[in-house]
C-alpha cells in the first residue's frame, strides 16, 4: 500500500482528511480557506498533535492534568502563567530560574525566604531599604 487518502466533509465547510502510509498516518482538520488546524500523526512509536496557527485555547469545566515524563514549554514571544488564587511550583531536586532581569514581588504581605542552610546573595552591589 503505498499513500491512500478519504476526506469527508464536515459542518462549516471545514474538512477531515485521513492520508494513509506503509509506516504512518495523518489526520488533518481544514478549514474553509484550505489552512490546516489541526493534524494528527500516527506511527511506529510516535504520535504528534500540530495544531496549526492562530490561536488555540483549551478550556476545561474542571480540572486539567498533563501527566508526561519530562514536559517543556515554549513561548516564541512570551509565557504567562497566571492563577485567580494561590499557585505553587515545587521540585523534588533543585529548582533554578534563569533571565536576563528579574524581579520578585510581594504587593500586599511580606516576602519570606527560608533555608535549611545557608542564604548566599551575591552581587556588585546590594542594596536594602532603597
Amino acid at each position: 500500500m503505498s499513500t491512500a487518502s478519504s476526506t469527508l466533509e464536515l459542518a462549516a465547510d471545514h474538512l477531515l482528511t485521513v492520508e494513509r502510509t506503509l509506516d504512518s498516518d495523518v489526520v488533518r482538520i481544514s478549514g474553509p480557506d484550505g489552512a490546516v488546524g489541526i493534524t494528527v500523526r500516527v506511527g511506529p512509536g510516535h504520535l504528534s498533535l500540530d495544531l496549526g496557527e492562530g490561536t488555540v485555547a483549551i478550556h476545561s469545566a474542571g480540572s486539567l492534568t498533563i501527566d508526561a515524563e519530562r514536559l517543556t514549554l515554549r513561548g516564541r514571544k512570551g509565557v504567562v502563567v497566571e492563577s485567580g488564587e494561590d499557585a505553587r511550583v515545587e521540585a523534588a531536586g533543585r529548582l533554578v530560574s534563569v533571565a536576563e532581569d528579574q524581579e520578585l514581588e510581594a504587593t500586599l504581605g511580606d516576602l519570606r525566604v527560608r533555608a535549611n542552610d545557608d542564604v548566599v546573595i551575591d552581587g556588585e552591589r546590594i542594596r536594602m531599604n532603597c
